[in-house]
């Protein structure tokens, strides 16, 4: 498609049965080696002025406990970035380097019905420019994922977490929670009640393959989305970014963890690949099936479904409908027909 063009990619998004998947409950700590000048964590400030290889900017402030990149009040926009580029010396040939980042994160404010606006993880070339998008800035060349707790599809009564892949022009679709530039996500509750226990995320980027976990304190991870065929060079940089508009919340990191992404075991690795094959036969069929992302994790409140899912349900109503009609008009010429359809 055009737009499929125009981001020169290929994501494609992974049949799911549901929009958050469980998975066994699994640490929320790496098991890879982290890395520590890509990484934050208390204390923060080790000599009381500054984040090692971190900067922070805006309305971003750090205490005791956690950095606050917004805080409760309106129009606040707030930056956190790493100052050194991803560039893991093994494995050196990899062009595509992989990677696990946990964040420990807590979204709390005043707001019981309504708040605004997220926060967003980011994987990009450029860095520290602020913006539109979550605090940062709009068409960015590389990988963004928004904590959204503002839909504006859904006049804010939905929390969604979505995934864009930037190409550097193509513009983030504020009125649209992201529109066509979308590649996947999930609706989730990740917006703490007051509580000070933090939830949890995990971004992995394994073998040109995004995957991105939620714990939202049910101490298991809930799948958000697993998306194929995603290019993220090396040399680019980690952050995070906030913002509030009329609406807004405390948006506090208690810790950023970048490390290797470990091997899958056997069991997750043939549960992949069984979905591969899936998501391979919809393409076969349908080679524009994944266009649009996030068709395979629509919501069960309704906030869309795909072109395919439309015309399968148009089919299944048709075929329903005819034998309907046909099953009234045998009955009424032939009371004791049986019929197979």
């Amino acid at each position: 498609s055009r737009h499929k063009m125009r981001l020169g990619l290929a994501c494609a998004v992974l049949v799911a049965l549901t929009a958050a998947r469980r998975h066994e409950v699994i640490s929320h700590d790496p098991e890879g080696y982290v890395y520590r000048q890509h990484s934050i964590q208390h204390p923060y400030m080790a000599n009381g002025m500054e984040i090692p290889h971190w900067d922070f900017a805006g309305a971003t402030v750090v205490t005791d406990s956690y950095v606050r990149l917004t805080p409760d009040r309106q129009s606040r926009r707030g930056q956190l970035w790493n100052r050194i580029p991803f560039s893991p010396v093994l494995p050196s040939e990899k062009k595509y380097p992989e990677f696990q980042v946990d964040i420990a994160f807590h979204v709390h404010g005043q707001g019981i019905r309504l708040f605004g606006d997220g926060f967003a993880v980011w994987y990009t070339k450029e860095r520290g420019q602020e913006g539109p998008v979550f605090g940062n800035q709009d068409k960015f060349e590389g990988m963004g994922v928004f904590f959204d707790t503002y839909s504006n599809v859904q006049q804010g009564h939905q929390q969604y977490i979505s995934v864009m892949i930037g190409d550097g022009a193509t513009a983030y679709d504020h009125e649209q929670d992201g529109g066509e530039a979308k590649v996947a996500g999930c609706p989730i509750r990740f917006r703490g009640r007051g509580e000070e226990v933090p939830y949890h995320a995990r971004i992995v980027y394994q073998d040109t393959i995004l995957r991105m976990f939620v714990d939202t304190g049910m101490d298991e991870w809930q799948e958000c989305f697993v998306v194929r065929r995603v290019f993220l060079p090396r040399g680019y940089f980690f952050g995070l970014t906030a913002a509030t508009g009329e609406l807004a919340d405390n948006h506090d990191i208690i810790s950023v963890k970048v490390s290797e992404a470990v091997e899958m075991d056997a069991k997750a690795q043939r549960e992949l690949l069984k979905r591969i094959k899936r998501d391979e036969e919809v393409e076969s069929k349908d080679p524009h099936a994944f266009d649009h992302g996030d068709v395979q994790y629509e919501n069960a409140e309704g906030e869309g479904m795909s072109t395919f899912t439309i015309v399968l349900i148009v089919i299944v109503l048709g075929a329903a409908l005819f034998g309907g009609l046909f099953f009234y008009s045998k009955k009424a010429q032939e009371k004791s027909a049986r019929f197979n359809f």
